[in-house]
């Protein structure tokens, strides 16, 4: 979508390619009310100038994003927002970037019991660019697990330049994964645990 605001609620989609989200101005989509969405790949503020914002909320919407490789790009060169909400569920066959370009800036944001963001495959977090993973109230985000390449997990500050953080925070909030766990690899990266929150990960320790 390029223009203005798009709002699903109910019902069921079965998208046909990969559901673009961003605008020189700034564009939100909304997912919710039980809806069900089937998409091949997601992409929020793709190109330089660009931003987008996608909020997901309620008890039985959920996302499928399989795709070619079935990877959510939240933020490339431009601005891209993921915030998901009161029970909903995103699942991605592959991984997710956010922000893997020089001057963009990606965020992710699960709250509430039930959210989820699962991934089979490698979540970054700031690339190349800056990210931000928030995970609050008893949600849960899950990385790695992939058979084909084991060695995929979570990092956060990727490459040179690039920077990221991430927050678990709250009673029951979760982020698990399954692979090689980075905090700060050639950029910048925090991880901050707080107010019962749990980090878990296989093989290793958290550092």
């Amino acid at each position: 979508t390029e223009n203005g605001a798009v709002t699903v609620s109910g019902g069921s989609i079965a998208a046909s390619g990969s559901l673009d989200i961003e605008t020189p101005t700034g564009v939100t989509m909304s997912i919710l009310g039980r809806a069900q969405v089937g998409i091949l790949g997601l992409t929020l503020g793709l190109g330089g100038g660009q931003s987008g914002a996608l909020a997901v909320s309620g008890f039985g919407t959920a996302i499928l994003n399989t795709g070619t490789s079935g990877t959510s790009e939240i933020g490339g060169s431009g601005s891209g927002q993921v915030a998901i909400s009161g029970g909903a569920i995103v699942t991605n066959t592959a991984g997710a970037v956010l922000s893997f370009a020089t001057g963009g800036d990606g965020s992710l944001s699960v709250s509430g019991s039930g959210s989820q963001f699962d991934t089979t495959g490698e979540i970054d977090v700031g690339v190349a660019g800056a990210g931000h993973l928030g995970i609050a109230n008893g949600a849960t985000v899950q990385s790695g697990g992939n058979a084909a390449a084991p060695s995929q997990g979570f990092d956060i500050g990727e490459v040179s330049g690039g920077a990221g953080d991430a927050t678990v925070t709250g009673a029951n909030s979760l982020l698990t994964n399954t692979g090689r766990f980075v905090v700060g690899d050639a950029g910048l990266g925090s991880l901050s645990i707080a107010a019962g929150g749990t980090v878990t990960t296989t093989p290793g320790a958290v550092p």
